[in-house]
């Protein structure tokens, strides 16, 4: 027996085509039963030479070199070059080889060349043209598969096994499953290229990919659901089937999508402001890349994180100013031009009014330790909304404030504790 040049499978003698497409025109007409055939050196040469572009990535040398296979041996099947045209990127030419490999008698080898000119039709955004191949390939497994079990059973001239007939039931149910995989992938695939009706190719997407864990629950066919989900902002279930596919099988790719995913989910529930939960999910999402090679830009998930912080703490100081009250509440202002000090929180300020002031006769002086720092705020620009500006406290001669924080990075907000006011007065705070 000999071998095929292009895949190393046996080829029995007098056979002109093997299984992977390859012909052989170069055949003697008349080979005798018991002799071992020797391809020309010349085609091994260039099949071994294509093999090895393919090896290292050099997929347009490797097309090259099929191409002058092909010339030299004209009788050689153009489905040699399929995998080579389809990785360069040549979908049309690999579309064309991939069909050159169909083989009506033979319906089961025909299972991944369906599936191999769906996938080349994705590419081309030709998507119904691709589900109408998957489709057959699966059509393939559900029938020919099962009609071989009873070609099995009722052989009188052969007797095979019952492991023999289980064994070829699960290659079934994988082929179902590889298939299943595919059809979903390209209803995702669909879902982006057409992305006003994307909601329903991706729930058709999921019931297929979901068809395909039921028969075999792989670690990437949960990847693929977790993708379909993400796109479909169910980050929920979508967190789920990632860490699914982790436990099943860990691969740094299924960590890196799920780091992915927790960013954007993080980004998607700041602008919902749920901060806190978003702070969570980013430094998940930052300890997964922490602990792993990864070509992923983990200073943007630091920078993010770093929004989200200032978002948490702003969230927090609001919380905490709103509770004490506006009109417990004031801003100093001037403090760069009188003091460049520090304030510690609780620091105790003196209160001082300043009727004798030409700019403005409401002011209120502040003073720490004796050392004037400087006044209430009492306009627009500087008073934060979250207090009262001097003229509101002014005739409620207000003694002392307690400094409270610097709310974003912008006010210095201090709260009043001891006031003596006016009989009488009324104030009425905005």
């Amino acid at each position: 027996m000999g071998t095929c040049p292009n895949c190393g499978a046996y080829i029995s003698p007098g056979t002109n085509v093997c299984s992977c497409g390859t012909t052989f025109g170069y055949r003697k007409e008349k080979e005798e039963e018991n002799s071992t055939y020797e391809p020309p050196k010349e085609y091994t040469r260039l099949s071994k030479k294509a093999r090895s572009y393919m090896a290292k990535g050099e997929y347009l040398s490797a097309v090259e070199c099929y191409n002058e296979l092909i010339e030299k041996y004209p009788r050689t099947s153009i489905s040699v070059k399929a995998e080579a045209c389809f990785k360069a990127g040549l979908y049309e030419e690999a579309l064309e080889c991939y069909k050159s490999k169909i083989f009506p008698s033979e319906p089961i080898d025909n299972i991944k060349t369906y599936q191999d000119i769906g996938k080349t039709l994705e590419c081309l955004n030709r998507f119904d043209e691709a589900m109408k191949y998957y489709e057959k390939a699966l059509k393939t497994v559900k029938t020919d598969y099962r009609r071989h079990v009873e070609m099995f059973k009722n052989d009188d001239y052969h007797t095979y096994s019952q492991e023999y007939i289980d064994e070829t039931l699960k290659k079934s149910d994988e082929y179902n499953s590889i298939v299943f995989k595919s059809m979903a992938w390209s209803y995702y695939l669909r879902g982006n290229y057409f992305a006003e009706s994307s909601d329903k190719h991706y729930r058709t997407a999921i019931e297929y990919i979901e068809e395909a864990i039921r028969l075999s629950p792989s670690a990437s066919y949960y990847n693929i659901k977790a993708i379909i989900l993400e796109a479909m902002k169910c980050y929920d279930e979508a967190l789920k089937c990632y860490d699914s596919a982790i436990k099943i099988e860990y691969h740094p790719v299924y960590a890196e999508n799920k780091s992915r995913m927790l960013l954007d989910w993080s980004i998607e529930l700041c602008r919902r402001l749920k901060s806190e939960k978003a702070l969570e999910l980013i430094c998940n999402a930052i300890d997964i890349l922490t602990n792993m090679e990864t070509d992923e830009d983990i200073n943007h998930y630091i920078k993010v994180k770093e929004k989200i912080t200032e978002r948490v703490i702003f969230k927090k100081e609001y919380s905490i100013l709103r509770h004490i009250g506006k009109e417990n509440l004031i801003t100093i202002a001037g403090t760069g031009f009188y003091s460049h000090r520090e304030f510690r929180k609780h620091t105790e300020f003196v209160l001082k009014n300043e009727p004798e002031n030409r700019f403005d006769p409401n002011a209120i002086a502040v003073y720490m330790d004796g050392e004037k720092i400087g006044y209430v705020a009492n306009s627009p620009d500087t008073v934060c909304d979250l207090t009262v500006s001097a003229d509101y406290i002014y005739i409620l001669n207000f003694k002392k404030a307690r400094y409270i924080m610097h709310f974003k990075d912008k006010f210095h907000i201090a709260e009043i504790i001891k006031a003596t006011p006016m009989p009488n007065a009324k104030i009425k705070f905005s």
